[in-house]
């Protein structure tokens, strides 16, 4: 099913507008590509509870969802639910930021950039209710990374984290010990390039990355050895994935050093545009999944994220491929807005994942519905790298070029 959508964009500081003041909504419907984008303004009221919007094709209301002002735009058959920032950290305006990493309850967040700074933050701080604190933090090249942190991510026991970067290495953070100094509890290498993305087997002991040099790696954390190699000779590797395989189990005997990797399979997101999957046990390959056809442009497939009993791969020019574990001869669905690359897949719930573009886009979408059910603006067209999310909480946190959190 081709699910080629309208892309909707709004005025990043709509919510600030005063009455009498404007803001613009712009709309490109499908097909991808189209020049018949639709170029509306929106007119605050005098009492500031209600929009008067010009062409009429577009419409537009206020609502209110848990005391929190949101916009209701319709065009076309559709309605778009837009939701502004509730909370803005613009500390680092100006830096870029790679990757933003939180807890299942968004108590704490850590996020890197590209000067080589990561820094762990505590969102509660009992002098200034809702505001965000510094926790801990990291710079100092003789303990921490050489060069760019390209991720860094909670364990999920939601207390140590893990990160990755240029200088081939994953490094292990004990960020609650109150003796914390900086230095990481150990350090895993058998990368011979950058470690782009990294994901956890269950709770944590095995863990598989991802780089530059074509592989991925699982790792035995205890021991840092590498206990198996996965090269599908495709190019670098820009994301990996872990996720349940529900194809026959493989009868392959563990090595001593595994825990949980039955059933388990690994996807990986390489440069040549396709998505291979192994199954972790027995190393074999499962699958090799690909968004694109024979007439299509050379891309790259760059995240991937599993959703339920589906996998999501978005590619280098704006399609998301969902692909239904169950059964991978096909796509069940393709997603499309614009052109402009994937840049993060983040699950949200069950059925539910958030998509981040390079055009600064960001809207949740919902398998069930078969469409976006919330936008979430903030950026002027600034991508988008990475997405936090925290659905037991119903926060999502956001980061990219312009060094701004939301």
């Amino acid at each position: 099913l081709d699910m080629a959508t309208s892309d909707i964009r709004i005025q990043p500081d709509w919510y600030l507008c005063n009455p009498g003041e404007s803001f613009w909504i712009n709309l490109t419907p499908p097909p991808v590509g189209s020049l018949q984008t639709i170029y509306a303004k929106a007119t605050v009221s005098g009492t500031g509870s209600s929009l008067h919007v010009t062409p009429d094709e577009i419409t537009a209301k206020y609502v209110d969802v848990g005391g929190q002002r949101r916009l209701q735009v319709s065009a076309l058959g559709q309605t778009w639910t837009i939701i502004a920032p509730g909370y803005i950290d613009n500390t680092k305006k100006g830096k870029k930021m790679e990757y933003i990493d939180v807890t299942d309850s968004a108590t704490l967040l850590v996020r890197t950039y590209d000067n080589g700074e990561c820094t762990v933050w505590s969102t509660l701080d009992e002098a200034a209710p809702g505001k965000l604190r510094k926790y801990r933090g990291w710079r100092d090249l003789d303990k921490g990374h050489v060069g760019d942190i390209y991720f860094a991510k909670f364990f999920p026991s939601g207390k140590v984290v893990l990160s990755g970067g240029a200088d081939t290495t994953l490094r292990i953070w004990d960020v609650m010990d109150d003796e914390f100094d900086g230095t990481p509890v150990t350090m895993l290498k058998g990368h011979q390039q950058a470690v782009f993305e990294a994901d956890f087997v269950e709770r944590g002991r095995n863990i598989v990355s991802c780089s530059r040099d074509g592989t991925a790696k699982l790792f035995d954390v205890p021991t840092q050895a590498v206990i198996a190699s996965f090269a599908p000779d495709a190019g670098p590797i820009l994301s990996v994935r872990v996720g349940t395989h529900s194809g026959t189990p493989s009868t392959a005997s563990p090595d001593p050093r595994e825990s949980g990797t039955d059933g388990k399979v690994v996807a990986l997101a390489a440069d040549n545009g396709g998505a291979y999957l192994f199954d972790i046990r027995s190393r074999n390959q499962v699958g090799h999944l690909k968004n694109s056809s024979a007439a299509d442009p050379a891309c790259s497939m760059n995240r991937l994220c599993f959703v339920g009993a589906h996998l999501a791969a978005g590619d280098s020019v704006g399609r998301i491929g969902l692909w239904d574990m169950r059964n991978l001869s096909l796509p069940t669905a393709q997603i499309q807005r614009n052109t402009s690359p994937i840049t993060s897949l983040t699950p949200y719930g069950s059925s539910q994942f958030v998509v981040s573009q390079g055009d600064g886009a960001c809207y949740v979408w919902d398998l069930t519905s078969g469409k976006s059910i919330s936008e979430l603006c903030g950026t002027d067209y600034d991508p988008i790298y990475s997405v936090g999310a925290a659905p037991a909480v119903k926060q999502i946190f956001t980061a990219g070029r312009d060094g701004v959190m939301r």
